[in-house]
Formats: C-alpha cells, structure tokens, sequence
C-alpha cells in the first residue's frame, strides 16, 4: 500500500490555529497548474464516512466520493460486498485513516485496487510534522507522534482536522492537475469553517468548571479531543472496543461516584447496555456522543463535532441539562 504524505515544507506554526490553518492553506503545492477541465469527477474511496465528508468538502462537483463504511457504522462492524472492490479498483485516490483504525480494510483495500491507485493514510503521514502540529521530534530527527498508535482517532480535534484536509487536496490534486485552483479554493474555505468550528467548540465548552472536564465513554477514543480542550478521560473499554471486565466496570463506577461525576457518554455504534447500567450503579446521567459515526441527524463531520460539544456542555456544564 503506497503512503502519501505531501504536506509541504513550511514555517513552524506558532501553536495559534489561526496561523496553522493559513500555512496550511498556503502549502497546497507548485505553479498554476492547467485551467483545462476533467472529462469526469475523481472516483475517491474512503473508509470511513469521516473521511468522505473531508473529501466532499475539498473536492466539491470534481469529484465522486463512495465511503465503505456508510453512515450510522464504523470500521468495526464493517462489512465488505462486491460493490466495494468494484468501487476500489475504479478508484484514483483512496483514503484511510491509518494508525490502526482501519487496518481490517487492508486485505480487501490491497487485493482490489489498482496497482497506479494513490492510498493516503491520514494519520499515519501527520507524523511528518512539518507545520510543527506534533511534538518535539526525538533526538535522532524522527517526527514523534507519542498515542497515535493507541488512539487513531485524531480528527476529534479539530486542529488534526485540518491537517487532514491538507492531506486530502495534495492527492487530489496529485490525481487530477487540471482542477488544482479547485482543490485548493476549496480546501481553503474549509480550513476556514474547521478553524471557526475549533472556536465554538471551545465557547461551547466554557460553561463547564474544570472541575467537571471528565469524559468517561464506552471505548477510548477522545484522548485527542480532551488533550486539545481540557479533559481528563476515561473508557470502559479500549481503542479497538473489545470485551468489557467486571474490574473496568467496577472501576468507572468507583471513579464516577469518587470524582462526582454528573454524566457519562455512550456511543452509538456500540451496546449501551454496560454503559448505562454503570450509569444507573453510580447514579448519574447518561448522554450519547460520537466518535467515528456520522447519522442523518449529524451527517457531517462539523455538525458531529458541535452536536457532541452541546451534549457534553448540557451534561457536565454548571447547570447540567439547562
């Protein structure tokens, strides 16, 4: 599976999401390239309906893009059918996200595409770090990524987000030359509506005390998201969702009586039943967010991201379900 990871080289960001998301607009690539249109949109596939929103939004009418996994799913209750590996084998750019995540697409990713098919693994080429987004590289000059590998889901900050985005129209326009002002006009609104959607999420979280930034869900997958805004968190189970023990129940309700605790979040790919009987063993509320799962009611990313901030504002702010 060939890796892409074309961010430029640029000036080291100041931490600021406001200077990041300019470098990263200004990074898109070389000259002009030709004012010629495609004869047809850019099959792209991804493996998650995350991704495919990332996609939709850079690409616009210059592209088709099919997700494997659709909305309401996630990658561990995905499914494959002769539709996908037609789909894959058409495809000229292929979006994973990497780090472990959707690693069970592989097989089926590498037996059907085409041998001149781009994959791009999102997380994977963040470790990259030209824009200064990671931490401090290690003494022999390797870009470090320290809990990537235990936590994939990066896109739940926004600020990866936009790293993605960069990602995303580098292989379009990689794939498809013709359209590149395309690409980029779209990828850079978009990193403008990621940047003021960080804002928000942020006034969104500020009626909730310090005190009560602590996030307990079914599986481990917000470390990202509370890192970025202030959370200590805890899951019943791990990254990949397994089985949960009767100690890693014992142990969240211990923690949530223990801390005061007033709420915690299921998901809902996954059965709530564990989850909300610790709810009722601890006496406390039960509100449902998402990590990886776009619905009809949140059926873009943007709308995923403030849907769960609002929940987790009503739930745990200073008046809880106000």
């Amino acid at each position: 599976m060939r890796l892409l990871a074309t961010v430029r080289k640029a000036a080291p960001a100041a931490g600021a999401l406001a200077t990041m998301s300019l470098v990263l607009a200004a990074c898109g690539g070389g000259d002009a390239s030709p004012t010629t249109a495609s004869p047809g949109p850019v099959l792209i596939v991804t493996t998650t309906a995350i991704l495919a929103d990332l996609a939709r939004n850079v690409g616009g009418d210059a592209v088709e893009v099919r997700s494997l996994v659709g909305l309401g799913s996630d990658v561990h209750s995905f499914q494959s059918t002769p539709g996908d590996s037609i789909a894959i084998r058409e495809a000229r750019v292929i979006l994973t996200n990497g780090g472990g995540l959707d690693a069970a697409l592989d097989p089926i990713i590498d037996g059907a595409k085409a041998s001149d098919t781009t994959v791009v693994e999102a997380a994977e080429a963040l470790k990259a770090d030209p824009i200064g987004l990671m931490p401090a590289a290690t003494g022999d000059g390797a870009a470090t990524f320290p809990q990537m590998n235990a936590d994939p889901h990066l896109w739940l900050n926004p600020q990866f987000a936009i790293g993605y985005v960069a990602l995303i129209r580098d292989a379009m326009i990689d794939a498809d030359p013709a359209r590149t002002e395309t690409f980029r006009r779209n990828a850079d609104a978009f990193i403008q509506e990621l940047t003021r959607l960080d804002s928000e999420i942020e006034a969104t979280l500020a009626t909730i005390p310090r005190q009560r930034r602590r996030l307990v869900t079914f599986h481990d997958a917000f470390g990202h998201f509370a890192r970025r805004y202030g959370f200590a968190v805890s899951a019943l189970t791990g990254v990949q969702a397994g089985d949960v023990t009767p100690g890693a129940v014992r142990a969240i309700v211990d923690q949530v009586r223990a801390e005061g605790i007033p709420a915690i979040f299921a998901e809902r790919q996954f059965n709530q039943d564990v989850l909300r009987q610790v709810a009722r063993d601890a006496g406390v509320r039960v509100g449902v967010i998402s990590s990886d799962v776009l619905t009809e009611e949140t059926p873009t990313y943007v709308e995923m991201m403030r849907a769960n901030a609002v929940t987790l504002a009503e739930l745990l702010g200073d008046e809880p379900g106000r």
